[in-house]
Parts: C-alpha cells; structure tokens; sequence
C-alpha cells in the first residue's frame, strides 16, 4: 500500500486523494491538498500521509464487536415458532389425530418448557416442580425433560440459533456469552409459544356463534337493517302521498308497494368497501370528494405469506363505485393519470346520475350520463367553493343562461369517460358482483361509441333520420354508422 501514489494534480497543484477500503463509493475520499507544485516533495508528502492513514485504519479497523441484540432475536424467534406450533395444534384438531394421550403430552411439555426456564436448564425436573402434577403425569414430564435437556445442549440445536441471529461473519466474532444469550432466548421463546398455545383457544368457535347469531337476527328481524338510500327514497316518497291528503288505503298500498320495490333488490344492505360510508343526503362535489378519499384509504390486498392454513379460498369486495375503481387501477400496471381518470370518471357520474354502487348501475343509467354531459353538463364547473356545494339539478339551472357554445363536453372526453366507465363494470363483474343483465346492452353502446361520437347520428348518408331513445335503437345505429364507415373507406 506504501508503494501506490496517490497523487492528483489541479491547476499545477498536487493533492493527496485515497479512498477508504470497503466504504461505500459514494461518499467522497479523503482529499488534501499539499500546498506544492513539486512532484518530488509531492511523492514525499503522499508517503508521509500514506503511512499516516495506514496507522488510522488499523487502529479504527479492529473495534469492539458490539452486543447482539438478543429482544430482537427473541421476537423473531417467538413468532416464527408460534406460528409453526400454531399449525401443528391446528393440524391435530382438523385431521382428527389429537387424542387423549396426545393432548396430556403437549400440557406436560409446556409445564416442563416453563419449569427449564423458570429452575434453569437442567437434566433432571427437581422434586417440588413434579409434587405439582399428578402422579400418572410425572414420569412423562422426567421423560421429557431429560429428551429437552439433550435437545437443547447438543451442537445442532445451538449452531442452528447462531445462524438464524446472525452471518457466518458475524458468528465468528461472538463471545461465548453472546451465544449462550441467543441460545436462552430460544428456549423462552418455546416456552412463551408453548404457554400461549394452550391459554388462547386455537377454534373460532366463540366468533362463529355470535355471526350465526347476527344473521339470524337479520332474518328474523329484516326491519333492523341498515337504511340504503334506495329504501330512503321510497320512503320519502309514501311520506310524500301521506301529506298530499290522500287516505289511509292510498298510504298502506303506496307502503306496501315500497317494500315489494326494496324485496326485489339483490341486496337490501350493501356490502361496502371499508371504510366508506354512502351519501345519504345531497350529492354535491364535496360530499363526493369525502367518499373518494374513504376509498382511496382502503388497505391494500393481502399477500400470501407461504402459509397454506392462511390461504384465503373466498373474498368479498365492497359494491361501492369507488371502491371498485381504486381497486382496479391497483390491480393494473397504469399511469397516474389513468388512475386518476378512474376517479374523475366515477365522480362524474355519482353526480349526474346518483348512483353510488356497482349493483344498482342499469342501461338506462348510462344513457342518461352520455346524454347529460353530452348536451347539459357545462364545460366548467365547481370552479367555486360555492359550485362544489351545488346539486347536479342546481348546476343545470345556473347553466340555462349560458351559450350553447360553453355548454357539453367535447366527444373526446364523453367517449374517455364511457370507455373507463365501460372498464370498471367489467372489473365490477370479475370480482363477483352480481350487476343487471340488461347492462350489456349499454356495455355495446360504449363499445360502439368510437363509431358514433364523431358523426351525427341522425344525419348518416343514405339513411333516413331516426331518433335514438333506446339502446336496442343505438345498436341499430352503431351497425348503419360501422357500415357506413366501411362503405366510406371502400370508395
């Protein structure tokens, strides 16, 4: 190392510059300048301080290996073992192999874990830790104290804890105290799993009772559930003809009618995304905004950690619209501005048309979204804190005075808006939720919207001019458009 120069000339003037063996390249090295344009006394001074760094190095090299960090150790060891010890219980109960014999061993061998570290690591049990425990169970508990003793003090069990502490490196260093705390930390970390295991039940027996219970009240009791804001509509109506002076027969049918509209529902609660709770009142920006962020709070997806008795066989996600689209920009690779179109998307269409969940969307519903933004909706809106308070019904009614110029979205951003609507109703579909059949019908009008948002549906050449009010009508239009299209390009 004497030998190397380590020399750097800077505008005539010569510095010392040497990096550090094993440090990371990118910190800076140690650089001097020697004050002199004279290579020989250069090559002089860089000895001196070649020689100097050495000595540095050396007495910095070789410190004190500080002390493992045994609590560290001993939480990972206690989770990794409980979980193990955890399946095998488990395993037993399911298989059917947990027998009376079985079941006497596994109290004996946490009694005798607790006594090896409560007395010591000992071969033999001492007589007042045996005067505890029946006389048909204390040749077992010998037995295995003597079978833990052996398994604990053999070479195997103890370089085996040495190697999940720490590196071959770092076991080299280790002091034999050290050691000898790693290898305590394991048995206590055995005997706290042991002692868990058989205090906490292993059965979810409790919590089962109590969801049978919950659904039976449910049944029992259909009137307890929570209100939906469908149901919150229908009611607001009965209470409507109720005060318009009409008689008692009109209030029992229109009541009676209401609850036959909610029982034809597929689900008179909503299963939700946690979290997120539904607009009851007035849909305005704001309120829309509060409930993007519920969604948007919602965990990530667990990842299976290895474990078979952890695998998850069912999974039910929430019907909210945006809970679904968070989800499926999660499950996607898609730029940040993809994800947040998902979201503009659902806002939008929350606040044209009212509709909060996945399962409620129906064909009419899109129909009515296309033809609001395309021909209502101004092209600026909740540019005030005042317009993000405002109903979509209060927006429309301060758009009246506007020009038609600055009213309607450009094709653009219709078509932008169905095709990802269009994507997250599929995405609805794939994760289980049960949407109207009749949806279809509008997932071909999105489909075939490219074709038709650029031309004037009732001005297509050779054609005579139709009005389109239904979506078996835009099926017929979208097939004269993609004709037309074909006879077009053909010519």
């Amino acid at each position: 190392m004497g030998n190397i120069t380590y020399l750097e000339k800077r505008r005539k003037t010569y510095y010392f510059r040497r990096r550090v063996p094993k440090l990371s390249t990118h910190l800076p090295p140690v650089m001097l300048s020697l004050g002199t344009t004279d290579r020989k006394l250069a090559l002089k001074s860089c000895v001196q301080l070649n020689a100097h760094m050495d000595r540095m190095l050396d007495e910095n090299a070789h410190i004190t290996i500080p002390e493992v960090d045994v609590p560290a150790f001993f939480k990972a060891e206690l989770r990794t073992y409980l979980e193990d010890l955890r399946n095998a219980r488990m395993m037993e109960r399911m298989d059917g192999t947990l027998t009376a014999t079985r079941e006497q061993h596994n109290r004996v061998e946490a009694f005798v874990l607790r006594s090896l570290v409560e007395d010591g690591l000992r071969e033999n049990m001492s007589e007042k830790r045996l005067m505890e425990l029946p006389i048909n169970q204390r040749a077992p508990a010998a037995r295995v104290q003597n079978e833990k003793f052996k398994e604990f003090m053999s070479p195997e069990f103890n370089q085996a804890v040495l190697e999940r502490a720490a590196s071959k490196d770092r076991i080299q260093h280790m002091s034999q105290h050290e050691k000898l705390r790693l290898r305590w930390a394991a048995v206590e970390a055995r005997m706290a799993a042991h002692h868990a295991v058989e205090t906490v039940p292993l059965h979810a027996g409790e919590s089962a009772c109590i969801a049978a219970e919950t659904m039976l009240r449910a049944l029992v009791a259909p009137s307890t559930a929570a209100p939906h804001p469908r149901n919150d509509i229908l009611s607001s109506q009965s209470q409507t003809f109720a005060s318009a002076g009409m008689g008692t027969a009109v209030d029992t049918s229109s009541a009676s009618d209401a609850g036959s509209l909610v029982s034809f529902s597929d689900d008179k609660t909503p299963f939700l995304t946690p979290g997120v709770s539904l607009i009851s009142k007035r849909i305005t920006a704001n309120r829309i905004k509060t409930q993007r962020n519920e969604a948007l709070a919602q965990p990530e997806a667990r990842v299976f950690n290895g474990n078979a008795m952890d695998a998850e066989i069912e999974r039910r996600f929430g019907q909210d619209l945006f809970g679904t689209a968070v989800r499926m920009t999660r499950s996607k690779e898609c730029t940040q501005g993809t994800k947040d179109q998902a979201l503009k998307t659902v806002t939008l269409f929350i606040y044209v048309t009212g509709i909060q969940l996945v399962t409620d969307i129906r064909a009419h519903h899109l129909e009515i979204f296309s033809n609001a933004i395309a021909k209502e909706m101004p092209k600026t809106y909740w540019k005030s804190p005042r317009q993000r308070d405002l109903t979509f019904k209060e927006i429309l009614e301060e758009a009246r005075t506007l020009p038609a110029a600055k009213v309607g979205l450009s094709p653009a951003t219709i078509e932008r808006h169905l095709v990802t609507l269009k994507s997250i109703i599929e995405h609805a579909e794939y994760e289980g939720n049960h949407l109207s059949p009749l949806l279809h019908e509008g997932l071909f009008l999105l489909a075939s919207f490219r074709f038709c948002n650029r031309i004037m549906i009732d001005e297509v050449p050779g054609q005579a001019r139709m009005t389109v009010n239904t979506f078996t009508q835009m099926r017929v239009v979208a097939y004269v458009v993609r004709q037309s299209l074909s006879d077009h390009d053909a010519a």
